[in-house]
């Protein structure tokens, strides 16, 4: 099963020098796991890496990720979402994301990053530097 991880240059180059994906608090849920993708060509919105929160494009990088179906999990089947699911102000199907294309590991995953691929659309801090 191909998978994609996108990330700003501040990931990518400890990603880089690893040469694979390790799980990590996600931030807004404090679990340790990776996230993924199935969007080959990502959706800045439907992926929820907008950036308005940090000052970076999320979109920068993409490293491509063929593990076994085994490994992962549908974000929407996951144990993790329907656990998160049954609190107040839990809101991922806001902003035109779209949970339908996630997924997650919760173990270490290897990562190959696509040298050829191009961030999607202009990001305003991108061209500032």
């Amino acid at each position: 099963m191909r998978l994609y991880h996108y990330c700003c240059s501040c990931s990518a180059k400890r990603i880089t020098a690893r040469g694979f994906l390790r799980p990590f608090g996600a931030q807004l849920f404090d679990v340790d796991m990776v996230w993924l993708t199935d969007q080959a060509e990502p959706d800045r919105e439907g992926l929820g890496l907008t950036s308005h929160l940090l000052k970076c494009d999320r979109l920068e990088h993409q490293y491509v990720v063929d593990v076994d179906p085994s490994e992962v999990e549908r974000w929407l089947d996951s144990s993790v979402r329907a656990s998160l699911a049954r609190e107040v102000g839990f809101y991922e199907f806001e902003d035109g994301r779209q949970p339908e294309t996630w997924w997650i590991a919760r173990r270490p995953v290897f990562a190959i990053r696509n040298r050829a691929y191009v961030s999607p659309g202009a990001f305003s801090l991108r061209t500032a530097r």
